[in-house]
């Protein structure tokens, strides 16, 4: 209804500005006083009715048109926040679980007790995740249960940070640690991120939410 009334505003402008033109001559008498106060035109006060009536068309098209772009700013936003949080989500489970030629995966790391130079790089990933769906929950108004699985997967990650940054401090950690431990933390991660996958459909429904 709104984008057909503003169309039909835009159509009613135009016939103004129809009127405007063919009434223009006496418009221009009547400001130059050349029409004296007993003998104007009614096509002269027609002419200046149309230009009222103009005016505030294109007025009002114009907030319409800034409210649009501030609506559709809005919409990009929260869809690049979104954007950012499965961005993140995708980026820590690749990592987690997928050994290239010259990265190997968190998870192999860890079983190689070889987890030096990226024993920090748990809680970043927890951190970005977090930062990002903390700006995306705070433009949308979406199910609350979705963001509180989510902080709860995240405060799960930082805490498997915080582990893994203690058992990787030193190679003498490293000897102390049981066997045990290195397949609890290998456990907690790959729970992670099953949990990430059963989570990223509900944060997908949120871009069929925005307005």
């Amino acid at each position: 209804m709104g984008i057909r009334r503003d169309i039909g505003l835009a159509f009613l402008g135009a016939i103004f500005g129809y009127i405007i033109t063919l009434t223009m001559d006496s418009i221009i008498a009547v400001l130059n006083n050349e029409l004296t106060s007993q003998n104007i035109p009614i096509l002269a006060f027609v002419g200046i009715g149309s230009i009222i009536g103009l005016t505030a068309i294109t007025y009002y098209l114009i907030l319409q048109l800034r409210n649009y772009l501030k609506s559709r700013k809005a919409v990009e936003t929260v869809e690049y926040n979104l954007d950012l949080v499965l961005h993140h989500i995708d980026d820590f489970i690749k990592k987690w679980r997928v050994t290239r030629f010259l990265r190997l995966s968190y998870r192999r790391e860890i079983q190689r007790k070889s987890m030096w130079v990226n024993r920090f790089m748990i809680r970043n990933h927890a951190n970005a995740i977090r930062s990002s769906a903390k700006n995306l929950k705070v433009l949308v108004n979406a199910n609350e249960r979705l963001f509180t699985s989510l902080d709860e997967i995240v405060n799960n990650m930082v805490h498997l940070g915080l582990e893994l940054e203690l058992v990787f401090e030193t190679s003498g950690n490293i000897k102390q640690t049981k066997e045990s431990k290195f397949n609890e933390l290998i456990s907690d991660g790959d729970n992670i991120c099953v949990k990430f996958r059963n989570i990223i459909p509900e944060l997908e429904e949120v871009r069929s939410k925005i307005p």
